[in-house]
């Protein structure tokens, strides 16, 4: 068993069964995990509009993208700005 001297050693038991139910728990909790992160409304899986992590929102810009420094100011500063690399 490729972990059983270091189970042993952090007070794991060192049996098949036991690293059996480890496994579960890990995949049970994976399963979780992307279960959540799957419908938080990131668009991971592409359910809430065409394609993965797709705008699902309708957003527009307000701002158009200004090279970097900047040589004008924001149409609206308070809203997202693309920067433009050169």
């Amino acid at each position: 068993m490729p972990f059983a001297s270091g189970s042993v050693a952090l007070s794991f038991a060192a049996d098949a069964a036991a690293f059996q139910e480890l496994n579960g728990i890990g995949n049970v909790a994976c399963a979780a995990v992307l279960e959540y992160r799957h419908h938080d409304k990131s668009n991971q899986v592409g359910d809430l509009a065409q394609g993965p992590y797709s705008d699902w929102t309708g957003y527009a810009l307000i701002n158009t993208p200004s090279p970097i420094p900047a040589r004008a100011a924001p149409s609206d500063p308070n809203h997202w700005h693309a920067a433009h690399l050169r």
